[in-house]
């Protein structure tokens, strides 16, 4: 789906299912097809949700103290991959390097928080200087480090980062059946929000 620049920043969350910068350069597969939710009135039988929520960086909390920049390595691949192992999700080295080669990559937006010198949690972000958005991508936190607050201080870390570099807004999503249940989270750092996605298998593919 083709949308302008204006239509976008008019409705980001509502008018495309990933950030404007993605959708002009990522392609859609012929085997699926990507519906709002006031246009899915269950014509596929198999999908996935996403929801697609939205920060106006209002009434920021104060920035925490113990959260650091950092690099790809082998141990920010290691918590990625346990935290996304529920998800059938694995990424590589070369998977997180080629985010750097990205436009929208800046070093001081994957952020990490270390105890007793080990990585327990991360959190990267991206900014499209287009239209001024912020994206939350992957905030993670050790299981046995879950529960403790780790999140919220990397996000609201992360929403003041993305207010520096210029951001008008900060967006997110997730998929709405994750068993974690990122939405509420998100929903606790302030975003806001009622978009939901849905990905949909053609029948025959």
């Amino acid at each position: 789906m083709k949308v302008s620049l204006k239509e976008y920043l008019n409705n980001p969350c509502g008018t495309l299912s990933i950030p404007y910068w993605k959708a002009k350069i990522t392609p859609i597969s012929n085997s699926i097809v990507i519906l709002h939710q006031n246009e899915f009135h269950h014509q596929y039988d198999e999908y996935q949700r996403y929801f697609r929520l939205f920060h106006p960086l209002k009434d920021l909390k104060p920035i925490p103290k113990d959260i650091e920049t950092i690099d790809i390595t082998e141990e920010l691949l290691h918590l990625l991959n346990i935290c996304f192992e529920k998800e059938n999700i694995e990424l590589t080295l070369e998977d997180l390097n080629r985010m750097k080669s990205h436009p929208t990559f800046y070093q001081n937006l994957w952020m990490g928080i270390r105890i007793e010198g080990k990585l327990i949690a991360c959190g990267i972000a991206e900014y499209d200087r287009e239209c001024r958005e912020g994206v939350i991508e992957w905030i993670c936190t050790l299981p046995q480090s879950q529960k403790e607050g780790y999140g919220t201080k990397i996000i609201s870390c992360l929403l003041h980062r993305l207010e520096q570099l210029g951001a008008l807004f900060v967006t997110v999503s997730g998929r709405v059946d994750n068993t974690s249940n990122p939405e509420k989270f998100y929903r606790s750092c302030g975003f806001i929000g009622s978009d939901i996605w849905y990905t949909c298998k053609k029948e025959g593919s």
